[in-house]
């Protein structure tokens, strides 16, 4: 991953590029945040996996995500995307998304800040633009 990175700043001056693994430092924190509540209501389930990489694609293709248990409902949050704007390969990317967000029981998936070239793709999956009141 360093290597792209490098090599995709190195082909746009202008633009910044940053990435975080998640297993280090910010990914780290809400595992541990996870697990600490985790402690709590019985009926919560261990998250299995923190992330999905769609294999055979053009360009590095993934998600990672937390599940935030904390107000209930448990809701699993995307903190990390990427994907081309190509429809199929969104598409993949979210319905193995979804799939995670049913094996750990979370009544929702949220994403951030979703880049504008991904909207349509969202709602053509059920997805939903919303202005979130609180966080």
């Amino acid at each position: 991953m360093k290597g792209r990175l490098s090599q995709a700043a190195g082909s746009e001056a202008l633009r910044s590029y940053c990435s975080f693994l998640s297993s280090s430092e910010v990914g780290a924190f809400q595992i541990r945040r996870v697990n600490f509540f985790l402690r709590g209501p019985p009926d919560i389930v261990r998250p299995n996996s923190w992330g999905v990489e769609i294999p055979g694609t053009k360009e590095s293709t993934y998600a990672t995500w937390i599940t935030d248990i904390r107000p209930l409902p448990v809701v699993l949050v995307i903190t990390r995307i990427r994907a081309t704007g190509d429809p199929e390969t969104f598409g993949m990317l979210l319905s193995a998304v979804m799939e995670a967000a049913e094996e750990n029981r979370c009544s929702s998936v949220e994403i951030w800040n979703l880049d504008p070239i991904f909207e349509s793709g969202a709602k053509k999956l059920g997805g939903s633009n919303v202005w979130r009141e609180n966080h």
